[in-house]
Formats: C-alpha cells, structure tokens, sequence
C-alpha cells in the first residue's frame, strides 16, 4: 500500500501534490468528521444510565479528535498550501524571498506537531474503546462512531504518510532550489 501511495504522489509536482493531497485527503476527511460527529453528538444525548464513565470519555476524546483534525485541515486550506504556492512563484520569478527558511523550518514543525497531537489523542482513543467483539450491550451510534473513527484514522496515516514522505521533502526541495538561485 505504501509504495503505490508513494508512486503516485512521489510524481507530482507541488502544486499538483497541494492540489490532490486537498482533494482526495484533507476534503475526504473532513467529510468523514462530519457524520463522525453526529454520532458523538447522539451518544452524549443518551441517558447517563446508557453511557458509563469510559464510554463519556471516550466520546468527548472523539469530539476533540474530530474538532482538532478539522482545525488542522483548515490550517493546511489557509496557511501551509497558500505558503507552498507562494514558494512556487518564488522559485517560478527567480525572486528570493526573506525569512523563507525560518517560515520553511516553521510550516515544517506545525504540521509535525499536528501529526503528533493527532496521533496522541488517536492513541488515548484505542485505549478507551470498547471492543466491538464483545457481548456487552453498546448503542448502535457507539458501534458506527467507532467504525467511522477507525476509518478516519486509516485516512490519517495515509495523509501522515505522504506529508511528511513527500510534501514536506518537496518543499525543501523548492526552497533550496530557491537559495540556490538567489
């Protein structure tokens, strides 16, 4: 699976990997969230004799899970593509910019640390969640909010994947093809 994520991401430029990585990952996951938060919303309406403390927890963790993937995913539409796209008329204008390194490191460590709060809050969720196997009675909006969840995370690791693989190396790329030219 990696390698044919690799290949087919590893040729595109980086307007063209902007473009695909916003449409086929930050657009399908932030669909995704949205069904995913209903069923969190549901859960939480249930009467407290239906949801223990860890299945509250549990819920609670999803919702932030869903409202920091969505707040990154915006990050990435307002900041780090437009940041790319202006790294590409740079280098297209042979016009070195200032403070493109500093900016560079900075987009660079802001999508890492999304990555690894994501990931922190993903793992808290595995040991929270109740094992669909089991004959313990779990409402029907539990069951299809852990599925969604595990969904969106199989998205994540992907996205996770190909930024820091190749969308992050690509921008490096294009910033010392700029440094090089100044």
């Amino acid at each position: 699976m990696a390698r044919i994520l690799h290949s087919r991401y590893q040729k595109e430029d980086l307007l063209g990997l902007t473009e695909r990585l916003d449409r086929d990952y930050y657009e399908v996951i932030d669909e995704l969230c949205k069904p995913a938060a209903t069923h969190a919303a549901a859960i939480q309406e249930l009467p407290e004799t239906e949801n223990d403390a860890n299945t509250t927890l549990y819920i609670n963790l999803c919702i932030k899970l869903i409202e920091e993937i969505r707040f990154q995913i915006r990050m990435r539409r307002q900041i780090v593509i437009p940041y790319l796209h202006q790294l590409l008329k740079k280098l297209n204008n042979k016009n070195p910019c200032e403070n493109g390194i500093v900016q560079n490191d900075l987009i660079a460590d802001t999508v890492k640390e999304a990555h690894d709060k994501i990931r922190e809050i993903l793992s808290r969720l595995q040991h929270l969640a109740k094992p669909l196997y089991l004959d313990i009675a779990q409402p029907l909006p539990y069951k299809i909010l852990r599925n969604e969840i595990m969904i969106i995370e199989t998205a994540l690791t992907e996205l996770f994947y190909l930024e820091e693989a190749i969308l992050l190396p690509k921008a490096m790329e294009v910033r010392n093809r700029i440094d090089n030219n100044a």
